[in-house]
């Protein structure tokens, strides 16, 4: 993952024994626990790693069936090293004999076996990494474990704040992953490119931190960073389609799913979860290791219904999008207008109706952005373009307070998308554009001069150049 180099390692610096020195007699100890059992966990999960590509490397051995080689043929995403050569293999329907196990079955079995076992050491290094970083921020009124004005502070709370996401990345698309797989077979695949539906949450996800994370973590000011939760976003990204896709509610898939799946922890980490502040073991994993806590599950239920497009409105909520009137403002006779109307209307009542903060409708309209701009990736219809326009941009541009609740680059990239594949599909069509596309082509090249976009941090631009690198 494009994150995981530069921040899921430990710099010399963040290293135990050189920060022992700042910390009180009483709390070395404690520390230097959770420390050792870190460096042990890098060296499973690493072994770990070892073990699964070196297995890899062997399915070389084995001949995969065409269809796995057509699929692979033409992947949506880059696929690197020894799984380049190992995923047609990993996919290849093994011949069935009766009271007989192939060998590439037992292959595909130790396969499966291996990357689970990866999976579990990579979410328990990551739960300790985030325990050990928690544990040194740990303060309790004006007392602190690592002291206020210590020179690493502000360093490890960003950091702490980037394995966070990272972390939430992994958990949230378990959930995503689980649920989707709930739907019937024949539906579980997009029908445009033929992939399956979780690929497109995760694809929205990443899109999200790309245009949105740096801004927050690296921070333009303290206030830009409270006013969104990179959980929440990236919790909403992953699931934004499941209460449609399957059949879940979204308290169902908030409650069951979510909540369940990203809180689960590990309790062989349990005898080095000790408070420098008497906090219980129950405590500290609730405050510190938890992803999802009341706050997060409360939003995350108002944003599932505000981004859903089956959401029935409660009457309090239909008797505010009544005053509000959006859909005189906005709505069209065709399908996609309304559909793009009516995500307005959620938008703007259900957070009225609850009283919740502006940055529920702030998360909101950054996913159905991302989830809209990978849309027009690949399904890019006239009708669909002059919506995108006309609807949703327009909103974005002329009536969110993007002064106190900025899209960040999310908005830049959907403009951006929209009026390329305009001009693609003008390249493409022999007769000319009626004059009102024309209008929203040029108000979209307005709109593409007058957004504002945010500049990456060097270290930012590095990482991204990496990982479009490798999703080109």
């Amino acid at each position: 993952m494009w994150l995981e180099e530069e921040h899921s390692a430990i710099p010399q610096y963040l290293k135990f024994e050189e920060i022992e020195s700042g910390l009180m007699d009483q709390d070395k100890e404690r520390i230097r626990n959770i420390w050792n059992t870190l460096t042990k966990q890098q060296t499973k999960f690493s072994s770990a790693v070892e073990a699964l590509k070196k297995h890899w490397g062997t399915g070389r051995n084995f001949k995969a069936d065409k269809e796995a080689k057509a699929i692979t043929g033409s992947p949506p995403v880059k696929l690197r090293g020894e799984f380049s050569r190992a995923i047609s293999v990993i996919i290849t329907h093994a011949p069935q004999k009766p009271g007989e196990t192939s060998d590439i079955e037992i292959w595909q079995t130790t396969e499966k076996s291996l990357r689970k076992t990866v999976s579990d050491e990579h979410n328990k290094y990551l739960l300790l990494l985030r325990l050990y970083y928690e544990m040194l921020l740990e303060k309790d009124r004006d007392k602190s474990i690592l002291p206020h004005d210590h020179i690493l502070r502000q360093e490890i709370i960003q950091r702490n704040a980037f394995v966070r996401v990272i972390n939430s990345i992994y958990r949230f698309h378990s959930a995503a992953k689980a649920a989707h797989h709930q739907q019937k077979t024949g539906t579980r695949l997009r029908r445009a490119r033929k992939i399956p539906y979780v690929h497109h949450t995760m694809q929205v996800s990443n899109m999200a931190m790309l245009d949105v994370m740096p801004f927050v973590i690296e921070g333009i000011t303290e206030e830009i960073r409270e006013k969104i939760n990179l959980v929440t976003l990236i919790a909403i990204c992953q699931i934004h389609d499941m209460s449609e896709d399957t059949t879940l509610s979204a308290e169902e898939a908030v409650s069951e799913f979510v909540k369940r799946i990203a809180n689960t922890d590990d309790s062989t980490i349990d005898p080095v979860i000790v408070s420098g502040f008497g906090k219980t073991r129950s405590e500290v994993k609730k405050q510190m290791l938890n992803l999802v806590d009341e706050t997060v599950e409360k939003e995350l239920l108002q944003t599932l219904r505000i981004v859903s497009d089956n959401t029935r409105l409660t009457p309090a909520e239909k008797e505010i999008a009544e005053k509000q009137k959006i859909r005189e403002r906005y709505e069209g006779e065709r399908y996609e207008w309304q559909k793009l109307t009516e995500f307005l209307v959620r938008l703007n009542a259900i957070p009225a109706a609850q009283n919740s903060s502006p940055k529920i409708a702030q998360t909101a309209l950054i996913t159905k952005i991302e989830d809209r701009a990978n849309n027009l990736e690949t399904e890019h219809s006239l009708k669909r373009l002059h919506a995108t326009t006309d609807v949703l941009i327009r909103y974005a541009m002329t009536e969110h307070d993007n002064g106190n609740y900025p899209l960040f680059n999310s908005l830049p990239r959907l403009i951006d998308i929209t009026l390329e594949k305009y001009r693609e599909l003008q390249s493409q069509n022999e007769t000319p554009f009626a004059a009102e596309d024309l209008a929203l082509i040029a108000e979209l090249e307005q709109w593409q001069r007058k957004v504002k976009r945010h500049q990456n941090p060097p270290v930012v631009k590095e990482i991204l150049k990496e990982y479009r690198s490798l999703t080109a």
